[in-house]
């Protein structure tokens, strides 16, 4: 036999071409061809490097593939034809494989090369799909196929060669084994052995047909005996065997009979069972229905309270609506109420901005205070409005109220007439103060309606101005030097004052620190002023700026 032509066999069972399994059985190819599987392996040497090694087995025959690969018992029947042996075992190897893609020892190469066997007791067993089993290179045993129908076999082709396989896809293929009854029944016909093992297996089977039908073949072959070798005899002997040949076939058609009455009596046996499940079935339906009828009993009264509850409902429906419509009025009344109380909230609001925006009103200033003392000149102011008075260094000048918003009443010593002072202080000036130092700027605030005035500090001075000069010192001056002659004042006529006796005020502007700047009362003799007296106190020159309703001046005072 030529083992290209097995190869052939074994490709053709495999695509299920049952005409060229005829040629090539014909041709020299073996019925009985099994698929050569050859394993290359890196197994590493010991000195660091490996070696490869190869193996080479024969795995599946041709009609064990022809039963996996069934399409049709076209190729199953060309096999059997050809004299395909149907018994013995089947079986068949896969390899190992290495995910690693490591290379293996001699250790692994010597025991796991060949990593599982299937085997099958007859290709009986395989065509029912039951009985097999997978055993491991280390002797562990599982039952294939599988729950699921699953085992694995080897790749396509008559002769498969694996160089160091990685994965299990790469030296396998998943295959579901699906049981025909009539490749069971061909097997059958063509002499396949049915033991206790392939009765198991068909019991295992789902498919209700196989374990009747073995039954059957295997009552038949135990019934009929073996004919005996023909010898030669005489007559009488000839005339006894035809009749034990009659007898014999009596008997055969007897034993047929009783085989069909014992496959009738199995038959029974089996409906008789079918009858107990059925009736077992039976029984748990009525005790199912039972139950249903008291569930629908159930349901049907609590139908009839639900529609009970339903017509009270109904009932309830027209007050239920007209509460309704009495709450929807309700909401209506309490929405208008709701948006007037929105409109009135954002009027207040408005008046409340209105009200906030509005300036306060200006405070009502205190009443003055009596100062009533003298104080002098010691610099120049130039008026700076219509109703201010200038003074120079050395005028006399009397301090007679102070408000409480700094500004002062004051009168020169030689006249009634209301006057605004410039620079003065306490005491008669010692040395004479040139002009040239700067003078403070007058801060001037005064109502149109009211002579109220005020006294202020000033900390910084005014730019220096030219020095006017001054005329001869007069006889109602103080006693100064010639250089403190003091120039004329403005005289403020007495009805001015008589008509309204109120405080003049002054700016103070400090020269060198802070002043304390005492309260200035008026004080009325007649209807013309005595006179004013103004205290500065405080480090230093300090300066005082008066202004009345008709003028303004300053006064400084040296402590």
């Amino acid at each position: 036999m030529s083992a290209p032509l097995n190869a052939q066999l074994i490709d053709a069972v495999e695509a299920g071409r049952a005409a060229d399994v005829t040629r090539l059985i014909e041709a020299g190819a073996s019925p009985d061809a099994r698929k050569r599987v050859t394993l290359r392996f890196k197994v590493e040497n010991g000195r660091g490097g490996f070696d490869w090694k190869e193996d080479s087995v024969d795995c599946e025959s041709a009609l064990a593939l022809a039963i996996l690969h069934a399409q049709g018992a076209s190729v199953v029947r060309a096999l059997l034809a050809k004299g395909a042996s149907v018994n013995g075992d089947v079986e068949w190897k896969l390899c190992y494989w290495w995910n690693s893609g490591r290379h293996c020892t001699a250790n692994e190469w010597q025991h796991k090369r060949w990593l599982s066997t299937f085997r099958f007791s007859s290709p009986l067993c395989l065509a029912i799909g039951r009985g097999g089993n997978q055993t491991r290179w280390d002797g562990d045993t599982s039952v294939r196929p599988d729950s699921d129908g699953n085992l694995w076999i080897n790749l396509r082709g008559g002769a498969v060669r694996l160089t160091h396989p990685t994965s299990w896809e790469a030296r396998s293929v998943k295959f579901t084994v699906c049981p025909d009854i009539e490749l069971v029944r061909l097997l059958l016909a063509h002499g396949a052995c049915v033991t206790d093992v392939e009765l198991n297996a068909a019991r295992q089977n789902p498919n209700p047909n196989l374990l009747p039908t073995l039954e059957l073949h295997s009552h038949q072959r135990s019934t009929i005996p073996p004919v005996p070798p023909p010898k030669p005899c005489s007559p009488l002997e000839l005339a006894n065997a035809a009749l034990v040949a009659q007898v014999r076939n009596l008997t055969a058609r007897v034993t047929a009979a009783e085989s069909r009455v014992s496959l009738e009596e199995d038959k029974a046996r089996i409906a008789e069972s079918k009858l107990a499940v059925a009736e077992k079935t039976t029984a748990s339906l009525q005790a199912l229905n039972t139950a249903l009828d008291q569930e629908i009993t159930t349901l049907r009264t609590r139908t009839t309270t639900l529609e009970e509850d339903n017509a009270s409902l109904r009932m309830d429906v027209p007050s239920l609506r007209r509460e309704t419509t009495s709450l929807r009025q309700e909401i209506v009344s309490l929405r208008n109420e709701n948006a007037f109380l929105r409109t009135h909230n954002a009027t207040l609001l408005a008046e409340n901005i209105s009200l906030r925006s509005l300036s306060a009103p200006p405070p009502h200033p205190r009443p003055p205070t009596s100062v009533r003392r003298m104080m002098f000149a010691i610099g120049d102011y130039e008026p700076q409005d219509d109703d201010e008075i200038g003074f120079v260094v050395g005028d006399a000048l009397f301090v007679n109220l102070q408000y409480a918003d700094g500004w002062g009443h004051v009168s020169t010593p030689n006249t009634n007439s209301q006057r605004f002072l410039l620079h003065a202080q306490a005491n008669t000036p010692t040395i004479l103060r040139a002009s040239t130092q700067p003078q403070p700027q007058p801060v001037t605030s005064r109502s149109p309606t009211s002579r109220w005035t005020r006294l202020r500090l000033a900390h910084s001075h005014r730019p220096p101005r030219p020095h006017h000069p001054r005329p001869p010192a007069s006889t109602h001056s103080p006693n100064l030097t010639r250089s403190m002659h003091a120039q004329p004042l403005r005289p403020c006529p007495a009805s001015e004052t008589s008509q309204d006796p109120r405080a003049v005020a002054g700016l103070a502007a400090g020269v060198a620190g802070s002043a304390e700047i005492g309260l200035v009362q008026e004080q009325e003799q007649g209807s013309t002023l005595s006179g004013v007296l103004a205290q500065v106190g405080g480090t230093g020159v300090e300066t005082v700026v008066f202004q009345e309703a008709g003028g303004s001046g300053a006064v400084s005072g040296e402590r």
